[in-house]
């Protein structure tokens, strides 16, 4: 069990997620079969990846739908294909791994 308040735990919580951001990155930019299954995946298995970047650390405000606000934006990566695309992904850690318990109730 863990001893860490709340945000101690969020910050904790920040800090990984920065971590699998990069190395998600890194294995999109540095290994073939993995990209390779990722443009198939998007249905784009004969296209090549331009650029990638990442939000994390970087995050930037965007507009929010509320009349004159921002807020942060929730993408943690953005791969931009050589055919213009654009897809933006939020990551997410294995429900076991990321310390929540998913509790299911029958429906009446």
């Amino acid at each position: 069990m863990s001893t860490r308040d709340r945000a101690g735990g969020w910050k904790h919580a920040k800090l990984t997620g920065h971590k699998n951001e990069a190395a998600i990155e890194e294995l999109i930019r540095n290994d073939i079969e993995y990209q390779k299954a990722f443009l198939r995946k998007i249905g784009k298995p004969e296209e090549e990846i331009a650029y990638i970047s990442v939000g994390g650390l970087h995050e930037t405000n965007v507009d929010s739908v509320f009349p004159n606000e921002k807020t942060k934006s929730k993408t943690d990566m953005q791969i931009v294909l050589k055919d213009g695309n654009r897809y933006n992904i939020s990551i997410k850690k294995e429900p076991r791994r990321a310390g929540v318990s998913h509790i299911r109730f029958p429906i009446y």
